[in-house]
């Protein structure tokens, strides 16, 4: 007969797993937790945006004891989840390979990264702030979102060939008008299309319609090939959206497909 206190532990990391774990118990408790993570991610990066303006000095203090309080909660949030990562309400994995491998997940380390303030090691300041921000990843994998996620990463994956492929033709097509503009206003502008390599940031702020203006062709020739390269960059970066686009109505043709099967088989109702 095992003690009253294991007994007890146990009920409580269940009860935990069931509140943190996705394949938790679905409760009303659950999703209350699960949108409270949320929102406290939200707040974190809306208390960094504020900390960043000029105006912050005044209430440097509240945005002190803020950080504190998200520093705490994340990390008992991390420090939790690396308990109940053992599968011991499923009883699926031995408890030191499971937690590892959470450990090294990519949510894992962002929150622990997360957790980390501004390092200067010598001359370099590394601000782990950024990792911050990627904790709005984790909202694309809430219950709700998370078909949805997992729907666009099955496009990625279904058309990636074409996305490489397409990929590579619009780099090649950039590289080569980078050579082609070279030619034509290297000796009208040298100090702006000194070489191949500025002349590239030219053609991908051109081909992609972004056009900052600090470098244009001023010569006939440049401008007559600038004009073409435009309108035919529009055209070719819509491929890749093309590639995309059908490669949503391919897995939601997919998807309805599957969810009509499940209507239809008993045995898939009760699975899913």
């Amino acid at each position: 007969m095992k003690p009253q206190h294991v007994t007890w532990l146990k009920k409580v990391k269940t009860q935990v797993y069931n509140l943190l774990r996705e394949d938790g118990q679905q409760s009303k408790l659950h999703s209350a937790v699960g949108y409270g993570i949320i929102a406290m991610i939200c707040l974190n990066i809306v208390e960094i945006i504020v900390e960043s303006m000029d105006e912050s000095a005044s209430f440097a203090g509240v945005l002190h004891a803020f950080n504190i309080f998200f520093f705490v909660f994340f990390l008992a949030e991390y420090l939790l989840r690396l308990w109940i990562a053992d599968d011991t309400a499923s009883g699926s994995a031995h408890p030191v390979r499971s937690r590892v491998r959470y450990m090294l997940s990519f949510t894992a380390l962002i929150n622990l990264l997360a957790l980390l303030p501004i390092v200067q090691l010598g001359a370099a300041v590394i601000d782990f702030r950024i990792f911050r921000m990627l904790r709005l990843l984790r909202i694309s994998q809430f219950k709700s979102l998370r078909r949805y996620t997992n729907r666009l990463i099955k496009v990625l994956k279904l058309k990636l060939p074409q996305l490489l492929s397409a990929i590579f033709i619009v780099f090649a097509f950039m590289l080569a008008s980078a050579v082609l503009i070279y030619n034509f206003e290297n000796t009208a502008q040298p100090q702006k299309f000194n070489n191949i390599l500025s002349c590239l940031w030219w053609s991908i702020s051109a081909v992609t319609t972004i056009g900052y203006g600090d470098m244009y062709p001023i010569t006939a020739a440049g401008r007559l090939f600038a004009s073409f390269m435009s309108i035919f960059g529009v055209f070719l970066m819509a491929v890749p959206i093309a590639i995309l686009t059908s490669g949503f109505l391919e897995v939601s043709r997919q998807g309805k497909a599957e969810e009509r099967e499940g209507a239809h088989d008993p045995r898939i109702s009760r699975r899913h």
